[in-house]
């Protein structure tokens, strides 16, 4: 993605020498972007004051891209025409938020640009977006210590370079730099979403690169029952993205379930999984526990099913030792495979024994 922004910034004829730092959070944002598109969420864009404009300088060659076949982009501008044009900094209340609640969903992406003028009611925006699991991409004029205070974990921030480029121009040239850098890429790799069964985890690691706040996962899932559902869906809950480690069929057999334990595949069980809207992405494991896993994809979140204590989850040390967190998600139905295969056996035996007409 660096190679791809600082080839932008040359054909679109901008001069100026920015620090490598600056390049390179740049890259994370495009790429933040990118992965964001891939996964077929949106993009929403908006600014406040002289940099409004500058949504729509974003969102246009991104929904009407220049290319022999073209391929919109899911961006949506939410600041109407009319303010920028007239000069109000300001839509009536409501009209933001409610914008936001009617197009937004945990996943998606609101980039903003804007200046230190309207920081109040840039800080409410934020906090509306966040309630709503919107990650943050900023794009403003100076440092401010009060908007820092209230951006995420996930949320990125970017400053004009001060003398090197006035505010108003910083705002344009992010803009044009951004739009292009992300028709270049997706141009590159294609729009298409990527499967979600990922069994070679350096291919995941890249997928998952800019997928912000990821949560992780892992068990057998040989019959899926409503335990499963629901705890899926409370990890899926704890984050934007959710990765779903399974037991490898040797991996399985080790756990001493039975002998003939798994009954379903591990190719089976992959495909089952990858067939809810809760999972993103499912990658077999074939140790004992999913450490490694853990290791390489660096999730934010890692969620386990049942009465474990933090202690007792593999990979927990991985993920808190960067600042992220482990949930434990309470068993809420009463379901285990052990029970409906015991289930399955027990009814068969007694249709074995009953007289035949």
């Amino acid at each position: 993605m660096l190679d791809i922004i600082q080839t932008e910034i040359s054909r679109l004829g901008y001069t100026q020498t920015l620090a490598a730092p600056m390049l390179q959070d740049m890259a994370e944002m495009a790429h933040a972007m990118a992965a964001a598109v891939r996964m077929q969420r949106k993009i929403l864009v908006a600014g406040t004051g002289h940099a409004a404009h500058c949504a729509h300088l974003l969102a246009a060659p991104l929904v009407q891209p220049a290319t022999a076949r073209p391929q919109a982009l899911p961006c949506i501008v939410l600041v109407p025409d009319i303010v920028w044009l007239n000069g109000i900094d300001r839509q009536p209340e409501g009209v933001f938020t409610g914008s936001l609640a009617a197009y937004a969903s945990a996943g998606d992406l609101l980039v903003l640009f804007t200046d230190t003028v309207h920081v109040s009611t840039l800080i409410a925006d934020i906090r509306q977006a966040q309630s709503l699991g919107l990650r943050i991409l900023l794009f403003m004029d100076q440092p401010c210590a009060a908007l820092h205070a209230v951006l995420g974990r996930y949320d990125m921030v970017l400053h004009s370079p001060g003398w090197a480029m006035p505010s108003s121009h910083f705002h344009v040239f992010m803009a044009e730099v951004m739009a292009a850098t992300l028709n270049t890429y997706l141009r590159r790799i294609g729009h298409q979403r990527p499967e979600k069964i990922q069994n070679d985890w350096t291919v995941l690691q890249e997928l998952t690169r800019g997928l912000r706040p990821l949560v992780f996962t892992n068990g057998v899932f040989d019959i899926l029952h409503r335990g499963h559902v629901h705890s899926l869906e409370e990890a899926r809950r704890q984050g934007a993205y959710l990765v779903v480690g399974l037991n490898s069929d040797a991996s399985v057999r080790r756990l001493g379930k039975g002998p003939d334990r798994p009954i379903q595949s591990q190719e089976d069980r992959s495909a089952v999984l990858a067939g809810l809207s809760s999972v993103d992405f499912v990658s077999v494991f074939d140790a004992d526990t999913p450490y490694q896993m853990i290791a390489a994809l660096q999730p934010d979140v890692l969620v386990k099913g049942g009465d474990y204590r933090p202690e007792q989850i593999a990979g927990a040390d991985i993920v808190t030792q960067r600042g992220g967190k482990v949930v434990i998600v309470p068993f809420q139905h009463q379901r285990s495979t052990t029970t409906i295969i015991r289930k399955i056996r027990d009814d068969a035996a007694q249709d074995g024994d009953a007289p035949t007409s």
